[in-house]
Order: structure tokens, then C-alpha cells, then sequence
């Protein structure tokens, strides 16, 4: 198999044969101890073996990699090559880690000398692979990480994990017994500067994951590879630093995300920072064995602090790309960021409100406010002035528009994972009002444009009137949808939901009109739920019992909300209200008034379809969604009539105008 002849007949067809090198090479890592594939070989370099190899593993890796670059191979043969060096890799990756637990474990005067030179040679081997082989390894990567093969694509992403296990390895030890890399700077020190400089930068511990980190930032954003190593490195570096090194980071992932082709890759590295900053917020804020001791109070505003960091990193940027006139970026942060994002930094929402409220355009340049000011001096026209005034007019109104759709996706995935309710928005408002008060009074271009609003409850009134019939799909699904049926609409809710159905009773899209039933149907089915529920908790004084597993996931998320509101200053009562916890005077009374709020709501939404849509002179598409609004309530509020929901086969009140007629 290594002959040393490198002429020979049977050297030549063993190397135009890879399916039998693989298999014996494969055969030779999985099966042959480490004892045996590190016996000391003295095999002279050829054109076949440039390289020296020292031992047969060192032997075995070359030929897999000579098959590696073949670029005529059969798909099945290149699955079982790839999948053969990510073996040996990986083998490779657990010999060191065992030389690196028994330099640990013992000292090392106290070692013997067949175990010594065991780990020297195992060692010696690691930094051949990282010296030697760094490029071809990563150039692996560059040519097969989006190679058409699904399989191909699985085991190259194995190889860069089992290289940097190794990477990672070497290092660790190297900080251990500096002698290493000095033995490794010694034997490259004749071969190559950039070798034995490479060498000699090892002592760090995390020199080999920076090196490897800056090599792939030097690529081009265009680049699909790039998105998927820097998600593989996330778990290795400190993210936080990360990003505050590289502020870049999140405004070319964000920009990205208005690309359909490249928003999923965007949205893996986006994804996996946020893990990483979940799981380094969770580290502190639990107990571990090696943690500092601190008490909970202290690990709880430890955790804060440090989530408050990574919102910061995370404000500008994503604001940026959330008001930015372009739909198809928002629809992607929707669906491929905000959830992820709201999960693993809740803090987020009440900032993020507060940014869009007081949010005045991208901040321009020095430069850019100089040649502005240049034009409109030089300028003296009425005609300029009147166009530049009528352009600005119409960027602050586009601006408007962004900012009224950002804020109606934000809020509706913060209401799907239960961080916010639209009443609770009050609360927040005048804090928004002082900060959107602050911003407007640094700028002196916003004095002369349209009143922007001051609170979250302002923007909402105004996106009631957006123009865009998508976006008032979007804001009807805000507020007819829920996780819970149970949850109750505030007056609030009521209010914009049917000054909205109001406004969009003549729409001509169908599109819009099939949106609006649907969602009309969900709300007409978690009325009939609402209504079930309070008329149960006023019958019997007490809520319905839930499941055990309900009852498990509520005391948790109870639990971990006094923690997080004792860590901002908050009292146990204060935190318990906000979730909603009353006692059982306050449960019932707050029960009769939301039975007495649906009763109202529907009584007005048959008013409205009946009166507002199905008069004299009404145009066909009115008309028609006066129709289906009747649709909609008879099937749900029509006494003795089944209803569709799924809590109760009755509503437990009645509807005037829907009942039986009385002839007697």
C-alpha cells in the first residue's frame, strides 16, 4: 500500500483505483489502533507523497487527499472519499484530545517514556495537519460546502468541525507544554516563513479559531459559504466581542435578508449568534458547577446586563432594515429572524418599539448633510424649492409607511410568543412620547414635515389608513389572532379592529376580502371561546383547570418573570399583574366585563355589516363584505346553532337581530 518505490506497476494501478485506496484506507482508520498507525516511517518524499510522511496515518490521509481532488468521480465514490477524510479527521481530532487529557492529567517529569513519546508524535501530527494542510482543508470548503450532492455537502461540513476540533485541541496544548510548538517551530523554521510564523502564533489558545475566522471574513458577502463557517465558528468564539469588533456584521446579514436567494443563509448566521447569546445569557443567569458564587439576584442582573448589551448591538441595524422601502426585506425578518429573535432576547420588543416610534430615516453622513447644504444655498429657484419640498413631503410619508408596517410585524410575532399585549402598549407610551420628543427635537428637518405620532396606540390609528391593502391584512391579523383563544381584547383592540373594518368595507381586492374573512373567522371564533370563559369563571368564581403539562409550562414562565422583573427593580404583585394574575375578586369582576365587551363588540359588528354595507346604493364589493361578515356571525352567534369553536357548542348570550322571530 506505501511502497517505497515509487515507479512501480503496482503503485501506478493502486493510485488509478480509489475505490480500492478508499476502502483500505478507510479499513487502516477505523480498525488499526493508534499504536500501530503511529509507528515511525522513514518514506522518502515523491511526486506521489510530496510531503514526508512520518507514520501510516500520516501516510493514509495523503492518498485520501490525492482522491479529494479528483474532479471526475463518480458520485457514489466521492460520498464515501469525503466521508473517509472526515473519518480520519475525526479519528485524528479524538487521538489528540486523549494525548491532551493524559498531558493534563499528569505531570509531565512524572510521565513514562513510551507515553511521552506517544503524545509527541501524536503532537507532531496535529501540527503537520494544521501547517501543512490549511489550505487544502479550507480549500475543501471554498469548492464543495454547496456542492450538488446533499451528501457531499453533509461530510464537508464534518471536515471543517473536525478541523477545528483539532485546531482547538492543538492549542489547549500548546498553552499546556509550550515546547510543542517550538518543536513544531524548529522543523518548519527550514521549510517555509510563513510555516514556522504560523507555528510560532499558536501559544494562544485561540489563536488557530482567529486565524480561521479572519480567513473567512476576508471573503465576499456574495459568497453562500460564508453565511454557513461563520455559523459554524459562532459556538467557538465569544459573540459578543465578535460583534463589537466587527460592527459590520449585522447590517450586511440584515441587508442580505432582502435577497429571497441569499435570506436563508443570512438567517443562519443570524440564527446562530443569537443562540450563542441565548445560551451565554442562560450560563450566567443558572448555577454551574465551575460558576462564580453569586446569588440569584446577582446572576439574575448579571444575565440583564449582559442581554441589554447584546440589544444594543442589535437596535440600529435591525431598525434600519425594518423601515427600509422594501416589503420583501420585511416579509423575511418576519418570518426567518424575529421569531428566533424574540426568543432568545425578549428585552428586545419594548426597545425596538421605542426605536421605531422615534425612528427619523438611516442616519446620512457628514458628507451627504454638507452637499445637501451646498445645493439648497446655491439654489435660489421657487421651483427647486417647491419640488424639493414636495420630495421630502413624500420620502417622509414613505418613511411613515415603513415604519407603521415594521411596527405591526413586530408586534404580532411579540404577541404570538406572549412577551406583549397591545394594552399593556399604554403603559409604554409616555416614555415612547419623550423619547420620539427628544429625537425630533435634535432634528430640525422634522419641524417642517407632517406631525409625526407620538406612542405606539398613534401609529396603530394611523396604519389604520395605510394604503397598502396588505398591510391592513397584516394589521387585522394583529388583532383578531392569538396563541390563546382565551386571551381578552382590550378596548383598545376593539377600537382599531373596527375603525379598520370600517375603513376597508369597500375594498376592491378579493385577495384582501378572502384575507379579511379568514381572519374574521378566527376572531369570531375566539369570541365565542372568550365568552365561554368568562361566563365560566363568573358561574363558578374560579377558572377553568388546566392540564398538568399547562400547569408546569405557567408556573415556570411565572417563576422566570419575578426573576426578571426583580433584576429591573419590580415588585412580585407589579410582575404578577402584568402576566395578568388576579386574585379571585378581581378575576370575576374582570370576567363580567369582558362578557359584557363581547356582547357590545358583536352587536356592533352586526350593526356595522347590516347597516354600514347592506343599504340601498351600496357598491358589489361592500356589498359583498357586508355579506360575509353576516356569514360569519350567524354561523357563530345564532341561538340553538352549534358555533364552530372549539371550546363550547353554545354562546352563552344572545344576539339581537340573530334569534328566532317571535310571531305571537
Amino acid at each position: 500500500y506505501v511502497p517505497a518505490v515509487d515507479d512501480s506497476s503496482s503503485r501506478a494501478d493502486c493510485m488509478d483505483d480509489a475505490v480500492s485506496m478508499i476502502c483500505i484506507a478507510r479499513a487502516i482508520v477505523s480498525l488499526a489502533s493508534y499504536e500501530t498507525t503511529l509507528v515511525p516511517l522513514n518514506m522518502a518524499p515523491s511526486a506521489k507523497l510530496p510531503s514526508v510522511c512520518n507514520n501510516v496515518h500520516e501516510a493514509v490521509f495523503t492518498h485520501i487527499a490525492s482522491i479529494c481532488g479528483r474532479s471526475q468521480l463518480a458520485p457514489g465514490v466521492k460520498v464515501v472519499v469525503f466521508e473517509s477524510m472526515a473519518v480520519w479527521l475525526q479519528e485524528t481530532a479524538k487521538l489528540l484530545a486523549r494525548c491532551l487529557q493524559s498531558l493534563q492529567a499528569t505531570d509531565k517529569a512524572q510521565t513514562d517514556a513510551f507515553t511521552a513519546e506517544f503524545n509527541n508524535t501524536a503532537f507532531a501530527l496535529g501540527q503537520r495537519v494544521l501547517i501543512l494542510q490549511r489550505e487544502r482543508i479550507m480549500g475543501y470548503l471554498w469548492s464543495y460546502w454547496d456542492d450538488p450532492i446533499d451528501a457531499v455537502q453533509v461530510k464537508v461540513r464534518t471536515i471543517f468541525e473536525a478541523f477545528l476540533d483539532i485546531g482547538s485541541t492543538m492549542n489547549q496544548a500548546i498553552v499546556l507544554d509550550p515546547s510543542i510548538a517550538e518543536c513544531a517551530l524548529n522543523a518548519y523554521e527550514s521549510q517555509s516563513t510563513a510555516m514556522a510564523t504560523t507555528a510560532a502564533s499558536m501559544h494562544d489558545s485561540n489563536a488557530f479559531i482567529r486565524d480561521v475566522l479572519d480567513l473567512v471574513l476576508t471573503m465576499d458577502w456574495s459568497r453562500k459559504v460564508k453565511y454557513s463557517l461563520l455559523a459554524a465558528l459562532c459556538s467557538r468564539i465569544d459573540v459578543l466581542a465578535f460583534l463589537q469588533e466587527h460592527l459590520e456584521i449585522l447590517p450586511s446579514c440584515l441587508e442580505t435578508m432582502a435577497q429571497v436567494t441569499m435570506a436563508s443563509r443570512a438567517a443562519q448566521l443570524l440564527t446562530a449568534l443569537l443562540s450563542c447569546a441565548a445560551d451565554d445569557i442562560g450560563r450566567i443567569s443558572e448555577p454551574r458547577l465551575n460558576s462564580p458564587p453569586l446569588s440569584a439576584e446577582e446572576r439574575q442582573v448579571a444575565a440583564l446586563e449582559l442581554e441589554m448589551k447584546h440589544v444594543a448591538l442589535w437596535i440600529p441595524p435591525l431598525v434600519d432594515a425594518l423601515c427600509r422601502d422594501d416589503d420583501t426585506s420585511r416579509r423575511m425578518l418576519t418570518q426567518q429572524l424575529l421569531p428566533t429573535l424574540f426568543e432568545c432576547l425578549p428585552r428586545i420588543v419594548s426597545p425596538i418599539l421605542k426605536a421605531l416610534v422615534a425612528y427619523e430615516g438611516p442616519q446620512k453622513s457628514s458628507s451627504d448633510v454638507a452637499i445637501g447644504n451646498s445645493s439648497s444655498s446655491s439654489s435660489s429657484s421657487s421651483s427647486s424649492s417647491m419640488s424639493r419640498v414636495a420630495a421630502a413631503q413624500q420620502q417622509r410619508r414613505s418613511l411613515d409607511a415603513c415604519r407603521q408596517h415594521a411596527l405591526i410585524v413586530v408586534l404580532k410575532v411579540a404577541r404570538s410568543q406572549d412577551i406583549i399585549s397591545i394594552d399593556r402598549l399604554v403603559n409604554m407610551d409616555g416614555q415612547i412620547a419623550s423619547t420620539a420628543d427628544k429625537a425630533s427635537s435634535s432634528s430640525s428637518s422634522s419641524s417642517s414635515s407632517s406631525s409625526s405620532s407620538s406612542s405606539v396606540v398613534d401609529m396603530l390609528n394611523q396604519a389604520v389608513f395605510h394604503p397598502d391593502l396588505t398591510v391592513r391584512a397584516d394589521m387585522l391579523g394583529l388583532l383578531c389572532e392569538s396563541r390563546k383563544l382565551a386571551t381578552p381584547l382590550s378596548e383598545i383592540e376593539y377600537d382599531l379592529l373596527f375603525k379598520l373594518l370600517r375603513v376597508s368595507a369597500s375594498a376592491p381586492s378579493a385577495d384582501f376580502r378572502q384575507q379579511q374573512f379568514g381572519a374574521l373567522t378566527s376572531l369570531a371564533a375566539r369570541l365565542v371561546t372568550m365568552a365561554t370563559h368568562a361566563d365560566r369563571i363568573v358561574s363558578t368564581g374560579r377558572p377553568p383547570v388546566p392540564s398538568q403539562k399547562v400547569r408546569h409550562r405557567e408556573r415556570a414562565r411565572r417563576e422566570q418573570a419575578i426573576a426578571r422583573g426583580k433584576a429591573e427593580g419590580k415588585s412580585e404583585e407589579q410582575v404578577l399583574r402584568e402576566l395578568g394574575i388576579l386574585s379571585q375578586d378581581e378575576m370575576v369582576a374582570q370576567a363580567r366585563l369582558d362578557l359584557e365587551q363581547i356582547k357590545r363588540a358583536v352587536h356592533r359588528w352586526l350593526d356595522l355589516a347590516v347597516r354600514g354595507c347592506l343599504y340601498p346604493g351600496a357598491g358589489f364589493a361592500k356589498v359583498a363584505m357586508g355579506l360575509r361578515w353576516l356569514d360569519i356571525l350567524t354561523a357563530f352567534f345564532t341561538p340553538g346553532r352549534p358555533a364552530q369553536a372549539p371550546e363550547s357548542a353554545m354562546v352563552p348570550f344572545t344576539v339581537q337581530g340573530l334569534s328566532s322571530p317571535s310571531f305571537s
